[in-house]
C-alpha cells in the first residue's frame, strides 16, 4: 500500500502513469511548478510548446513509512521524470513522483585564485567569479556578461550594456541594446526624477488614482500627444494656465444618456475680463441643427428679470436684439420668418443723410399722430409762373409732388 505525505485522495483512484520530459518550471502564488511534456504522443507531440504541457507538482513519496526517494523538488529541465495525472482524461495538471533519468548542470571551468593583504579574487578563464578588495570596501561578483559590484559609494548592477546603480547621489536604471543605442531610462536625485523611453510610456494604476505633486509641470514631447479619461479636472488654482500652439482643436461628443439637454462645454469667469482676438482670420459660432431648435445667446448682465441687461439670440428661424434698462423699459429688434419688428419703450431716432423706404405700402393707420413739421411740396410736373405757390390759383388744390420741404 502506497502512503503520500500531503497526496490527495484522487491520486489513490487514478492508475494513469507516464514518463515525461521536464521542459520548463513556474512559480504562480509562491508554489513552485514543472511543465512536463509526456512522452506519449498520443498526449503531447514534440512541438507541443512548453507552455501547453502538463503542469506538475513534485512530491516525496513514501512506502510503508520507509523514505522512497532522497530526490531534490528541483528538476532540471531535460530530466525524465515519472507523471501521475490529477484527473481523469484530462493531462492538464499532475504530480511527479520521481525521476527516472536525472539531468544534473556542471559548472567544471579552471579557477584562477589570489590573496593578499588587499582581499583576494577567485575568477575562471570566461571571467566568471568573485573578487574582495579591502582597500577599496568593494566586492565583485561577475560572470562574462553581467556584475555586481558594491562598495561604500553604492551599488551596480548591470547585464551587457544594461545597468542598476544605487548611491548616495540617486539611482540610475538604464536598458539599453548597446552603449550607443538606449531602449529606457528612469534617474532619480535630490532634484529630479527622469523618465526616457524610446518607445511607449505606461503609468497605470487599476484601483487608485495617478497624483503628479510638484512646484510645476513640463511635458515636451516631438510628436502628437493623447490624453483618454473618463472625466478630467485641470485646475491652475489662482495662478496662470496659458495654451499655446499652431492649430487648437477641440471636439465634445457631449453626454448622449442626456440627448443633448445637459451643458457640454462651459466657461465661467469669477472676475475679470474675457477676450477673444483674431488677428488675421473669420471668428465663427456655428450650431448646426437640421431642426432649428437650437440657439445662441451673447448676453451682457444676468437672467434676473427686470436687472438692466443686452441679448443678442439666433437660431435657425430668428434674430432677436433686446435691451432692458430697467422693469418695463426695454427696446428690441427682432426678424423671423419674412418680418421684422422695432419695438422701443420711448423712441425710436433715425438721423442720416438719406432714408429711403421702399415698399408697396406703407402704412401709418395705427399712428395716433404723423409730424412731418413745416413742408412745400415740389410740383410735378413743374413749370409755368405760379409753381412756387402752395396752392393752385384756379381751382385752390394744394400742389401736389414727390418731394417735400
Amino acid at each position: 500500500m502506497i502512503k503520500g505525505a500531503g497526496i490527495p485522495d484522487q491520486l489513490l483512484n487514478i492508475s494513469r502513469l507516464e514518463t515525461g520530459e521536464v521542459v520548463g518550471s513556474e512559480t504562480i502564488n509562491g508554489n513552485d511548478y514543472f511543465l512536463v511534456r509526456s512522452d506519449n504522443i498520443a498526449i503531447h507531440d514534440r512541438e507541443t510548446p512548453a507552455e501547453q504541457c502538463t503542469r506538475c507538482t513534485a512530491l516525496k513519496l513514501l512506502i510503508t513509512g520507509s523514505e522512497l526517494s532522497e530526490e531534490s523538488r528541483a528538476f532540471e529541465e531535460g530530466t525524465q521524470v515519472l507523471v501521475v495525472f490529477k484527473h481523469v482524461g484530462k493531462y492538464d495538471e499532475g504530480y511527479i513522483i520521481g525521476a527516472i533519468q536525472r539531468t544534473f548542470t556542471s559548472n567544471k571551468m579552471p579557477i584562477t585564485q589570489g590573496t593578499g593583504k588587499g582581499g583576494f579574487a577567485l575568477y575562471g578563464e570566461q571571467g566568471a567569479g568573485f573578487s574582495v578588495s579591502n582597500k577599496k570596501d568593494q566586492v565583485i561578483l561577475s560572470t562574462p556578461i553581467s556584475k555586481i559590484d558594491v562598495r561604500n559609494a553604492g551599488v551596480s548592477i548591470a547585464n551587457g550594456p544594461s545597468t542598476i546603480g544605487v548611491s548616495k547621489t540617486g539611482l540610475n536604471i538604464l536598458y539599453a541594446k548597446n552603449i550607443l543605442e538606449e531602449y529606457g531610462s528612469i534617474k532619480i536625485s535630490n532634484s529630479q526624477l527622469h523618465i526616457k523611453s524610446k518607445g511607449r510610456v505606461l503609468i497605470g494604476a487599476e484601483n487608485g488614482g495617478v497624483k503628479i505633486l510638484g512646484v510645476g509641470l513640463q511635458v515636451n514631447t516631438s510628436g502628437p500627444s493623447l490624453i483618454k479619461s473618463n472625466g478630467m479636472q485641470i485646475s491652475s488654482g489662482a495662478g496662470l494656465m496659458n495654451f499655446s500652439s499652431g492649430t487648437f482643436k477641440q471636439v465634445i461628443t457631449g453626454n448622449f444618456a442626456t440627448l443633448g439637454f445637459s451643458d457640454a462645454w462651459q466657461i465661467k469667469i469669477a472676475k475679470g475680463n474675457a477676450i477673444l482676438d483674431v488677428a488675421s482670420g473669420d471668428v465663427s459660432i456655428i450650431t448646426s441643427n437640421l431642426l432649428f431648435t437650437d440657439k445662441v445667446t451673447i448676453r451682457c448682465g444676468t437672467s434676473i428679470p427686470g436687472i438692466p441687461k443686452s441679448d443678442i439670440v439666433l437660431s435657425g428661424t430668428s434674430l432677436k436684439l433686446t435691451n432692458v434698462s430697467a422693469g418695463p423699459i426695454k427696446c428690441s429688434i427682432s426678424m423671423s420668418v419674412g418680418f421684422t419688428n422695432i419695438d422701443s419703450f420711448f423712441g425710436i431716432n433715425i438721423d442720416t443723410k438719406l432714408l429711403k423706404v421702399s415698399g408697396k405700402l406703407v402704412d401709418f393707420s395705427s399712428s395716433d399722430v404723423i409730424n412731418l413739421g413745416p413742408k412745400f411740396v415740389l410740383p410735378s410736373p413743374t413749370g409755368g409762373p405760379f409753381c412756387a405757390i402752395k396752392n393752385c390759383l384756379l381751382t385752390g388744390a394744394p400742389h401736389q409732388g414727390p418731394i417735400a420741404k
